[in-house]
């Protein structure tokens, strides 16, 4: 039996959901800190290179203007972990 890891990489750090009238598509990116933003890239695809070492395939995902997945470019982390990983399949959901 094969096994998967996903995230779907959300970015946690936001105001209180009521200040906010959505966290998809209308979200304004002035609440989106590069800094924090590049630190929880290589946060979750560290935790896939986990994930493919101990044996699990890895699957991504892509959504654009949303909180819940801040991976705007499926191909792109894929390509990263197929150069980092060595036996886990790779997937795109979509």
């Amino acid at each position: 039996m094969r096994a998967w890891y996903f995230t779907e990489m959300p970015y946690p750090n936001l105001p209180p959901f009521d200040e906010l009238s959505s966290i998809r598509v209308s979200l304004p990116s002035k609440h989106f800190d590069p800094k924090i933003g590049a630190d929880l890239y290589n946060r979750y695809l560290d935790e896939y290179i986990i994930a493919a070492e101990m044996g699990l395939d890895l699957m991504v995902n892509e959504h654009h203007q949303t909180a819940t997945c801040i991976d705007a470019a499926a191909p792109l982390s894929l390509a990263i972990l197929a150069r980092q990983t060595k036996n886990a399949r790779l997937c795109i959901l979509a």
